[in-house]
């Protein structure tokens, strides 16, 4: 009888040292789990500041970069309605020294058919001829400043299409670095998390 006591006792304090192992490891592992989520939370808390402080400044990057090209666009296009401005006033120069020029050669035109009128035959086609190349003289002059202006016209519309273009490649480049950055940030919160 005093050896089933001892063994019915045995079995009563094992299950009670069982329980009491079970107590001390939910202890332990529930410290552990509140150590392991604190330091979960702080990483969490640095991984979030770190993703504020570099979007804040590629945000500033970006502001810097638009504010730049900003700056750039409205001064090609202040160069080049300076440019334009000053190509009209060019031609309005020209076309008012062509219509003096046409003005007075009519002018003389007329003098030279009165004095025509009063001048032998021979004399006649001496002064025709004359007047011919003059007139040739101016044609192929008016000619030479038309095409003159012509192609520094063209020169001027080549140039404002290159500064459009290289305008458009700027925001293209601004757009990928946007793109890139945020490609970035994301492998970044990735690698913080693994």
């Amino acid at each position: 009888m005093g050896d089933n006591k001892i063994t019915k006792s045995a079995r009563t304090n094992g299950v009670n040292a069982n329980d009491g192992i079970e107590q001390i490891r939910e202890i332990i592992a529930g410290r552990f789990a509140q150590e392991l989520q604190r330091e979960l939370e702080k990483v969490k808390k640095l991984n979030q500041q770190q993703l504020e402080t570099r979007t804040e400044r590629t945000d500033s990057r970006m502001d810097s970069l638009e504010s730049y090209l900003n700056q750039e666009i409205q001064s090609m296009s202040k160069k080049l309605s300076q440019l334009s401005n000053l190509v009209t006033e060019r031609l309005q120069t020209v076309t008012s020294d062509l219509e003096k020029i046409q003005a007075t050669y009519n002018s003389k035109m007329r003098e030279v058919d009165e004095r025509m009128n009063q001048l032998h035959d021979e004399q006649r086609r001496f002064i025709r001829d004359q007047v011919k190349s003059i007139e040739n003289q101016s044609k192929r002059a008016r000619k030479e400043t038309e095409d003159n202006f012509r192609a520094e016209i063209e020169e001027l519309s080549v140039t404002k299409a290159s500064r459009s273009q290289l305008s458009v490649a700027l925001r293209e480049i601004a757009h990928s670095i946007e793109t890139n950055t945020a490609s970035g940030l994301g492998d970044d919160s990735e690698q913080n998390s693994n």
